[in-house]
């Protein structure tokens, strides 16, 4: 499971690098600076939801298992619902604040593909 998402993320940090940086951003969005068209946009499409359909039913389910198991009966329900509270926030925070990348991340691009798949391996060798 770890090495397949591993690969995903190898795969496609290496395709976007192999593909055409903009300078001013595609379409005049700083934030979309690289271009991929034709099958390599396809091949990373397909291997993102590869990441997902690896990823959905093998990690995904963890933080909810724990945090139903974790309260007593009595508090059960609301605890989840605060945990529901929580997950929605904290994806949707980071959304709001995409226009303003940190500068340790402005000129990483693909390289967080890379970044994130070294991460798991060593994840997966410590665990």
């Amino acid at each position: 499971m770890h090495l397949q998402m591993d690969a995903c993320h190898f795969i496609v940090g290496g395709i976007l690098s192999a593909s055409e940086s903009v300078p001013g951003g595609v379409g005049g969005n700083p934030m979309v600076v690289i271009q991929a068209t034709g099958g390599k946009a396809n091949t990373v499409i397909a291997f993102c939801y590869l990441l997902i359909i690896i990823y959905a039913p093998t990690l995904a389910p963890v933080a909810w298992i724990y945090a139903a198991e974790v309260w007593s009966l009595e508090t059960r329900a609301t605890a989840m619902g605060i945990a529901a509270l929580g997950n929605w926030l904290f994806n949707f925070a980071p959304g709001l604040g995409v226009a303003d990348i940190p500068p340790g991340f402005q000129n990483i691009k693909c390289g967080l593909f890379f970044v994130s798949g070294v991460l798991r391996i060593r994840g997966a060798i410590q665990f």
